[in-house]
């Protein structure tokens, strides 16, 4: 989590946002058809772990394994060797492809193509060549990986956390996979090339179940890291019956988009409207489990629900719709899928962090602690691409399950089973101790109330002072400079630009620092689930595939 935000001059926000995803696919011309050849060291069971310091390396109960960190329960990650060098990318299930940015790292590629694309993500961009290169992970290896060796990368907040790229492990369907869109327009519909690593692996091991299972851990308030795993293939020992767990259908192409039957707050059941997707039964909705999605978007009605059940959170607005919490505040949410309960740990309702404000008398400012929701307002619009689902259940969701993917064995259909790891009497515990030793250590709490009064009473300052000068506010923390005039959408904006990074904010205006700061929370995560192009008609869709004898001996040059 972010635990305690760093305070500067006036007011501060230290905020890390876990980016999204998307893919904007542009047509390139159409070549001849072509295979990928492939050599592994054999099937067999690979267990990653998440966690640990993000420097250790971690043991594995296998000698393949590799180190995998947990930075702040904010973003996952994990070390893959890629064309004779080392990298650390994100572990993304909402997304499909494999790309790095770093320029400066001599690559030896196993081939290129002149196709240049992008990943366009809901904040955050890579653009590059597709390339080919050795790629292995713990003790997988695949022979000409796809890739995107990005040329330039806009906006990912994890570059500060040592990672470089994104690794996908959803579909390989052309309508969520760049690579695999452009492979196949430019060498022919049946080509393979574009393969993700995941269905690489899955292919070259056709003895082992076509699966991996991801439990994601989580660290207290003020710790920075946290462990959890990684499984292709197998089970870990200590949730063996997850076998034994409803399979939930996926319902929407490309995506882990599953049904949800529904959701409680304190026992009371809240009432989602029916969902977008055609294939998803009356009275449930689609959602997105996606470990690139940290903070979960949900209908705003539910998010309301949600914390207007916690006494004493008020929300700032309905123009700034951020829940401001009592730290110690929570509240009973728990998620139903296939009749099975999924209760949500406290610590996975809010976050906390820490700022500036004024003193009493006005002379001076003073550090206060605050909390804040982590289950956001869905902003997403289907419209822009990100259709597939009608909500997202992201880390802070899935720190509360053992969940398994199952892309499907000899043509069934993909599935995933879930197994709840908390126990709320537990959690509870769990949740005074680790709250209670922050706010122990950090400034005075400040109340929910009295921060937005002291928000809106700056407003009103601002609005009468705004009417005398039409001169810009200053915004620092970034080399940033806005026009400000009191409106949300100019503050969007500029969040928008500059949420993924730290965002300082001093220049002497409260209500800027403060609806920035609220803004902020929302807009840097009001995007992160990779939009999907629009359907095309090139006749493909997503198959557990199997390397054909002929198509393993190929080597076909596909430089031009």
């Amino acid at each position: 989590m972010v635990h305690s935000a760093a305070t500067s001059s006036f007011f501060a926000l230290a905020l890390y946002a876990a980016l999204g995803h998307g893919a904007s696919l542009p047509p390139v011309r159409r070549a001849s058809t072509s295979g990928l050849s492939m050599k592994g060291t054999g099937t067999g069971v690979r267990t990653l772990n998440l966690g640990g310091s993000s420097s250790a390396s971690s043991s594995s109960s296998s000698s393949s394994g590799v180190s995998v960190n947990d930075f702040q329960d904010v973003l996952y990650k994990v070390e893959i060797q890629l064309a004779g060098q080392t990298f650390t990318v994100q572990m993304d299930t909402g997304s499909a492809d494999l790309w790095i940015f770093s320029p400066e790292t001599p690559l030896n590629l196993t081939n290129v193509t002149d196709i240049t694309t992008t990943e366009s993500y809901g904040m955050g961009t890579a653009e590059g060549p597709i390339v080919f290169a050795d790629f292995s992970l713990g003790g997988f290896s695949v022979s000409g990986q796809a890739f995107i060796n990005a040329s330039s990368a806009q906006d990912f907040a994890f570059f500060d956390q040592g990672a470089v790229g994104i690794m996908g492990l959803a579909f390989d369907d052309i309508n969520l996979s760049a690579i695999n869109f452009e492979i196949q327009q430019a060498y022919g519909n049946g080509s393979t090339l574009g393969r993700t690593p995941i269905t690489n692996i899955f292919a070259q091991n056709p003895d082992a179940p076509n699966s991996f299972d991801v439990r994601l851990d989580r660290s207290g308030d003020l710790d920075d890291t946290s462990s959890g795993t990684l499984i292709i293939s197998d089970h870990d020992a200590n949730f063996s019956t997850i076998t034994d767990q409803p399979q939930l259908p996926r319902v929407a192409l490309g995506r882990w988009t599953v049904p949800l039957d529904a959701m409680t707050v304190n026992n009371e059941p809240f009432t989602f409207n029916a969902s977008s997707i055609d294939t998803v039964p009356a009275g449930k909705i689609a959602v997105l489990l996606d470990t690139g999605f940290t903070f979960p978007p949900l209908p705003p009605l539910a998010v309301d629900q949600i914390y207007g059940s916690i006494p004493g959170a008020v929300k700032f607005s309905d123009a700034v719709p951020q829940w401001i919490v009592p730290c110690d505040g929570t509240t009973n949410l728990t998620f139903t899928f296939g009749g099975n309960d999924f209760p949500v740990h406290p610590l996975d309702l809010t976050f906390v962090a820490t700022t500036e404000i004024p003193t009493a008398d006005g002379t001076g400012t003073q550090n206060v602690t605050y909390c804040y929701n982590t289950y956001q307002y869905l902003t997403l619009d289907p419209n822009a691409g990100f259709e597939g689902f009608d909500a997202v259940l992201g880390d802070a969701f899935l720190r509360n399950v053992y969940a398994s993917f199952d892309y499907g064995d000899d043509g069934s259909a993909p599935f995933v089973q879930l197994l709840p790891t908390t126990v709320l009497d537990d959690a509870y515990t769990d949740f005074n101790i680790s709250r209670s030793a922050a706010l122990a250590v950090l400034p005075p709490t400040i109340s929910p109330a009295d921060l937005v009064d002291i928000a809106n009473s700056q407003s009103t300052d601002d609005d009468d002072s705004s009417a005398a000068s039409s001169s810009p506010t200053k915004v620092s923390g970034g080399a940033a400079e806005a026009a400000t005039g009191g409106t949300d959408s100019a503050l969007y904006s500029l969040v928008d630009k500059y949420g993924p990074v730290v965002i300082g904010l001093l220049a002497g205006n409260l209500l800027v620092g403060v609806l920035l700061l609220i803004v902020g929370l929302a807009a840097c995560l009001r995007g992160h689930v990779r939009s999907g192009a629009k359907s095309r008609d090139i006749g493909s869709s997503y198959a557990p595939v199997r390397f054909k004898e002929a198509e393993a001996d190929e080597a076909r040059e596909y430089r031009d």
